[in-house]
């Protein structure tokens, strides 16, 4: 139950974040807020009403015990990767657009199994180390200087931390 509701507090948060980055804007125009509020909405429901079928569809042309046919497995990966440029394009980070990919995605079956066999170990490997040292690269701490910054840093953290353990224990 914790691990399903882990999930939902995930799927919440990255609701949460991606609505955080429409309304925060770049400054220069509320219109740009809505905008990209507005165009990460349409984006969703795209995904989940004309996407979504599209991979059901593929889905269920790959039967349980039957090898997956390579080039499902690249037209999936395609798609991730067009929706993470959608989103960037729209001015949310691209990690939402697969997000939201692998939310729609039948769970179940052999296709699921199979995507997840054949992506994983490079998703772990390469691919989420990069991404972390990419984050840490942006990331100049020699910028945070005095008592308050660093209290209100802590402040945020706990939060986080606290936000997350609770809304898990509350969910489960």
């Amino acid at each position: 139950i914790a691990l399903s509701a882990a999930a939902v507090n995930d799927v919440a948060a990255w609701i949460l974040l991606a609505l955080a980055v429409a309304l925060s804007g770049d400054g220069n125009s509320p219109l740009t807020s809505l905008w990209v509020f507005l165009s990460g909405c349409g984006f969703v429901l795209f995904c989940i009403f004309v996407v979504q079928p599209g991979i059901k569809l593929i889905a269920k042309r790959c039967p349980e015990g039957e090898p997956v046919n390579e080039l499902y497995v690249c037209c999936t990966l395609g798609i991730v990767l067009a929706a993470s440029f959608v989103t960037d394009l729209i001015g949310i980070h691209a990690l939402f657009g697969a997000f939201v990919i692998g939310v729609i995605f039948p769970k179940e079956g052999n296709f699921a199994n199979a995507l997840v066999e054949k992506v994983e170990d490079l998703v772990s490997g390469l691919f989420l180390p990069l991404y972390f040292v990419s984050s840490g690269l942006k990331t100049d701490v020699a910028t945070i200087q005095g008592a308050q910054s660093w209290g209100l840093l802590v402040l945020v953290i706990f939060n986080a931390c606290f936000g997350k353990i609770v809304g898990t224990v509350l969910v489960s």
